[in-house]
């Protein structure tokens, strides 16, 4: 499912890349140096993410075996690199840097505490505290780690929707330009995409009753197929590479009706942490 995820998160901001040789160069960059910042911090959340999943699995396994020591993954060092690149962009208004930049600090400093988070569990793991405390502070840690994967979504959308504001500024909807029209599309479908990502909630704790929406899920793969039948027919006019990433778009959002038919097909608690591991945790 990596590369799966990995398609997803890159696409999940393609305005700017798709009509980028039309807005001008300066702002176009720090724009995309804002966007690549939020996938990689997408990115640093999945790391953990996964870390945290695997831990609490064995963590279950151990309260009711007591055998062997508890492991946990390095959840590794954090950069900043594409961080500090966004914060030097230049080529924009001295409020819409401002705002942008205010945006993305938010969302690394959640980022940072959740990383220290995550290494304060590594270190009470390696230590071997929770044979003396029965688990008290591990459950303690994991509660807020789930906390701040709730918000980091909430701050990663708000600055999303600040870099749209900012970008239709430059670039205003034409629809008789090719790039912008399929950009439009392109976006259309990805907010289907967030509609149902918004209904859907991640539990920690197998045992906590999941309402998986069925009926939303097989709504919006109707809609998928609708806007696929459109989407991409303006392609031939549109140049490489971004006609090349045309292709790419429309064969992720088939493999997210993938995802979904499986989902629908093997209805079981099982299935559903199998086949919506991959969506629930980019809505963290």
């Amino acid at each position: 499912m990596q590369p799966f995820l990995r398609l997803f998160c890159l696409l999940f901001l393609p305005s700017i890349v798709v009509a980028g040789n039309i807005v001008q160069t300066s702002p176009q960059q720090s724009l995309n140096a804002h966007v690549a910042f939020m996938n990689h911090s997408v990115d640093e959340l999945m790391h953990r993410f996964q870390m945290i999943q695997t831990y609490y699995n064995d963590v279950q396994r151990y309260r009711q075996t007591k055998n062997g020591p508890l492991r946990i993954s390095s959840s590794g060092p954090l950069d900043d690199y594409y961080f500090q690149k966004a914060m030097a962009g230049v080529g924009l208004t001295a409020a819409e840097k401002q705002a942008l930049n205010a945006g993305s600090t938010s969302l690394w400093q959640l980022l940072t505490t959740i990383d220290q988070t995550s290494k304060a569990l590594e270190t009470y793991v390696r230590l071997n505290d929770y044979q003396r405390d029965n688990l008290k502070q591990s459950d303690v840690l994991l509660a807020e780690l789930e906390r701040l994967f709730t918000q980091f979504r909430l701050v990663k959308g708000t600055l999303y929707k600040q870099i749209q504001q900012i970008y239709r500024h430059y670039q205003p909807y034409a629809p008789n330009e090719a790039y912008l029209y399929t950009e439009r599309d392109m976006e259309q479908i990805l907010q289907n995409q967030t509609k149902l990502l918004d209904t859907l909630t991640y539990y920690l704790n197998e045992n906590s009753p999941a309402n998986w929406p069925v009926e939303l899920v097989q709504q919006s793969m109707m809609a998928d197929a609708q806007s696929l039948v459109e989407f991409g027919k303006k392609r031939a006019t549109i140049s490489y590479p971004v006609n090349d990433m045309v292709s790419s778009f429309k064969a992720a959002i088939r493999s997210i009706q993938d995802v979904k038919a499986r989902g629908i097909n093997d209805n079981t608690f099982a299935a559903r942490q199998d086949s919506w591991q991959c969506i629930l945790s980019i809505a963290h």
